[in-house]
């Protein structure tokens, strides 16, 4: 089957491996793409019906779902609408159809509770998906012609995804824990899908159940996997993380917008640059987003303040012990030297000399950079020494060897060369994956201008198989299809921890035989109890590693077991690299300690199928395997591996079948199924070990005011926006009631706030003078949120007499006011020539913003403007030191007017403030707000 890309936009750009030979099992997807699976087109018979089974705890937090795919047929829907092929398409719940999708489509829809059913048209699809969300509807979007799929990283959202197409062969399914597990659930079909996936795929445990055996998974592996531990904290509560998130691209803080304060040495007007990158016990990450700052002059008191001093803050970054904080004067952080360090999320940088540039790349930051590091040196060490290497892959044998010189853009790399002789014009290379933009390793070269995603790290490369794994499709003048199958055996070895273990033979890393039951009978030698069998097959290449672990459970003293398996042609059937017999293993333990008992030879006409195990004792050899403790291994996707069929109890999927990283299917251990079923059902798993529905997903529970109003000029538009979240904290559409508490009136309107992201906006126009407070609730018992207080002025207009003020937060356009600007300060007026060179008028009380700097136009001691310097003077935060002047005809009109009435205007928002204080305390008495306030 072939894959192709259906781009789709996410945080980071991802990429994926095409042109998939028809013979390979599976799907095969990097965590670096969020491309979905492509099947043949084909026709499906009947319509498929998808059946969500949510046990009650998870129901009470509400599930929502999302179904989008691409048609691959023309499709007349039961709205009479012709969509045609190539249709990107989503199931439009409205009318329980596909229909197509566009930016204004409906996407998610919440499930009506346990048995809710969808029902799959039956017409052909392709690149399909099916998220699921929990609490919250899951995180997708149309954008230029796609759907989104989550984002794995940085998102407050429960969900978890499964790709789908319909063929003729049916209903193709495809279970992914590539990115990250949300939430377990597993996919069951009537009848029954084809073994290995006899039973179904997905996790079995309940959530609280799964996310515990995950720790203990991590330090049973030894300190080697303490590493992974960070899957579990970097996103909690939401999600296992898949360890490429975890260091893939920069793990830098973001910096947010500088503020400025008195003193300091830097240059008033000047442009400076900031960085800040976060440190720990092993190194520092790459550089946070960029900030500019420019110091300036403030009035303060009347007087003349250097803001010489630049104040930075910026979010923590998961396992940092503390930040560097870089400085420019120009926008390259490689022209940047560090000012500073800080073990808090803030620094005040005062003009310190800079010093050291900031690291490239975030590769001694986190250990997990160089996880796999001594793997891979002892891969292209022992095939150096070796002097060949040899495979096969889609058909032919490739041999090759490495060079550790081969030249090309002028620089030396370390490559496996691989060549073939049915490909007598085509050598496929396999780079080291050590680069000056992917490490700090002294003397390294850059990488290959061509080299996709150079800057990961070695590991995040083989975790994501990227980079040098999956450089099919960008090194000039090779084979994509074939270079990408060849890679993707090679990185697959790393993942699951054999390439470095040279017993097995690179033909054998996905070999492994299909034992597909094992059955217990009475007449025999095994003592009663439960069993745990594997088995692997020998061939010319040497064993191959184990087979999916069946168990069997004898109840006789004296009992016997009777295997069997997929038959596979050997030598003597007409396969020369066929198996020459298969080597059967068995436990008393699920997992681990399996002891050879016996052999089956495949000789003679027909192949060997079946065993009998009647052996009461094993012998001392071990089998090769996946994962084998103490091995380099990809223990994130080792753990997925867990077979919950054997081991119920520590156990995580069934079967053991799961995709825990990009093109987890090589040697059939995919969670890929394709058959014609009458039905599907998707199964969700409890939340914890003991349900206790105590949420309701439908009831808002909170207000958060994300941006408070900003303009206080009267008639202009201003805003006001909030989120509203549910009981469990996460986002969740509502209707708020918005009141205004105005000085003369009372103002009501509704504001409905976004579903998926629980955030809406109300904007207006300032229509009445004086002190407003906006009340937000949901027009219930419910305890209300007020907005800052924000006041409405008639000031000076630019050009005019009229007066024109400001309210809290907003900043004014120095040359949008031109010459009848406020006046900033008592230095003369020469002093100021324009008005790109005026410092801010200060505020007063708080309540009054200065402005972005203003020219001073009049003398403060004299003149009708002279009154804004008496208030001026008493300093941020005071009353006022002087008293207005007396009313008096002069003043009847502007600005005098408007100032003579702030006493009353100000007694009006403190009485208002009080009012709607007390109402705030008397139902805080008498109303219970469940859940948290918020989700973070």
């Amino acid at each position: 089957m072939n894959q192709q890309d259906m781009r789709l936009p996410r945080v980071s750009t991802r990429f994926s491996k095409n042109n998939r030979p028809a013979t390979d099992k599976g799907a095969r997807r990097s965590s670096r793409s969020t491309a979905l699976e492509s099947l043949e087109p084909r026709w499906c018979p009947s319509t498929v019906p998808v059946t969500f089974n949510i046990p009650a705890d998870v129901a009470a937090m509400g599930v929502y779902a999302e179904v989008s795919g691409t048609l691959t047929a023309s499709y007349t829907n039961n709205q009479n609408q012709v969509l045609a092929s190539g249709t990107l398409v989503f199931y439009d719940s409205s009318i329980g159809d596909y229909n197509t999708a566009t930016s204004s489509s409906a996407l998610t829809f919440e499930l009506s509770g346990n048995g809710a059913t969808i029902n799959l048209p039956n017409t052909l699809i392709t690149g399909g998906q099916i998220v699921i969300g929990v609490g919250s509807a899951p995180p997708v979007s149309y954008s230029s012609g796609s759907i989104s799929t989550p984002s794995a990283t940085n998102d407050p959202n429960y969900w978890g995804l499964f790709e789908y197409a319909i063929t003729s062969g049916g209903l193709d399914i495809d279970l992914s824990e590539v990115d990250q597990v949300g939430f377990p659930f597993t996919i069951t079909t009537t009848p029954s899908a084809p073994t290995p996936a006899d039973a179904g795929v997905g996790i079995t445990q309940d959530r609280d159940t799964l996310f515990s055996l995950y720790s203990q998974y991590i330090t049973a592996q030894g300190t080697g996997a303490a590493l992974f531990d960070e899957a579990i904290s970097a996103e909690s509560p939401y999600r296992i993380l898949a360890p490429q998130h975890l260091i893939e691209g920069t793990q830098a803080p973001v910096t947010n917008s500088v503020t400025y304060s008195a003193n300091g040495n830097l240059t008033i007007g000047d442009t400076y640059y900031y960085w800040v990158t976060a440190t720990d016990a092993s190194g520092e990450t790459t550089v946070s987003n960029v900030q500019q700052a420019v110091p300036y002059n403030d009035s303060q008191n009347g007087s003349n303040t250097p803001m010489a001093t630049v104040d930075l803050t910026w979010s923590a970054s998961p396992g940092a012990t503390g930040y560097n904080i870089y400085r420019s004067q120009t926008n390259d952080p490689t022209t940047a030297g560090l000012v500073g360090s800080s073990t808090t999320t803030s620094y005040s940088d005062t003009g310190t000399t800079p010093g050291v540039a900031p690291p490239t790349n975030s590769y001694t930051y986190n250990a997990l950079n160089a996880y796999f590091n001594p793997a891979i040196n002892s891969f292209f060490s022992h095939y150096t020494a070796a002097g060949s290497f040899t495979i096969n892959r889609d058909g032919f044998t490739f041999t090759g060897q490495v060079d550790t010189n081969y030249q090309t853009e002028g620089h030396t790399y370390t490559v496996l060369e691989l060549t073939s002789t049915s490909l007598p014009s085509q050598t496929f290379l396999v780079f080291e994956p050590y680069f000056s933009s992917n490490t700090n390793i002294a003397g390294a070269p850059p990488a290959p201008s061509w080299m996709p995603h150079a800057d990961q790290s070695p590991a995040a490369m083989i975790m994501a198989n990227d980079g040098v794994f999956n450089d099919g499709g960008y090194e000039p003048g090779v084979d994509a299809g074939t270079l990408s199958d060849l890679e993707n055996s090679i990185v697959s070895a790393f993942n699951r921890g054999i390439a470095d273990t040279f017993t097995i033979a690179p033909n054998n890393w996905a070999a492994e035989p299909s034992l597909n039951s094992v059955t217990a009978t009475a007449g025999s030698g095994i003592p009663a109890g439960t069993y745990y069998y594997v088995i692997t097959a020998t061939n010319t290449f040497g064993e191959t590693t184990t087979s999916i672990e069946r168990a069997a459970t004898t109840t006789s003293t004296n009992g016997q077991v009777t295997l069997s398996w997929t038959p596979e042609d050997g030598p003597t059937q007409g396969d020369a690299d066929g198996p020459t017999q298969y080597n059967i293993y068995r436990s008393l333990t699920s997992g681990s300690g399996y002891q050879l008992v016996g052999t089956a030879l495949n000789d003679g006409v027909n192949p060997a199928i079946t065993y009998i195990d009647s052996a009461a004792t094993g012998t001392a050899q071990t089998p090769p395997m996946y994962y084998a403790p103490n091995s380099t291994s990809n223990w994130y996707a080792g753990f997925l591996h867990q077979n919950s069929t054997t081991n119920p109890t520590s156990g995580v999927s069934i079967n053991g079948l799961a995709y825990g990283y990009p093109y987890d299917d090589q040697g059939g251990d995919s969670t890929n199924f394709q058959a014609n079923f009458t039905a599907v059902q998707i199964n969700l798993m409890p939340w914890s070990t003991t349900p206790s529905p105590s949420h309701n997903p439908t009831n808002p529970s909170d207000i958060e005011i994300l941006a408070q109003p900003t303009s206080g000029v009267l008639g202009a538009t201003n805003s006001i926006t909030f989120e509203t979240v549910n009981d469990q904290g996460l986002p969740y559409g509502a209707t708020v009631r918005i009141q205004f508490v105005e000085a003369e009136q009372l103002h009501t309107y509704t504001v409905t706030t976004d579903q998926v992201t629980g955030i809406g906006t109300f904007t207006f126009k300032n229509f009445e003078v004086g002190g407003n407070i906006i009340e937000l609730d949901f027009n219930d018992n419910s305890i209300p949120q007020f907005s800052d207080m924000f006041i409405v002025f008639v000031g000076f207009l630019p050009g005019t007499d009229a007066l024109n003020f400001s309210s809290i937060g907003q900043t004014v356009n120095v040359s949008a006011l031109g010459q009848n600007a406020l006046p900033a300060t008592d230095v003369p007026a020469s002093t100021y020539t324009s008005w790109a060179n005026a410092v801010p008028w200060m505020p007063v009380d708080g309540a009054i913003n200065s402005f972005g700097g203003v020219t001073r136009i009049d003398s403060l001691e004299t003149g009708p403007l002279g009154l804004f310097q008496q208030l001026g003077r008493g300093g941020h935060g005071t009353a006022p030191v002087e008293e207005l002047p007396p009313k008096s005809d002069e003043y009847e009109s502007g600005a005098a007017q408007a100032l003579l009435d702030l006493d009353e205007i100000l007694d009006d928002i403190a009485r208002a403030m009080d009012t709607k204080a007390a109402q705030a305390k008397s139902q805080a008495g008498r109303v219970t707000q469940t859940g948290p306030a918020k989700k973070f």
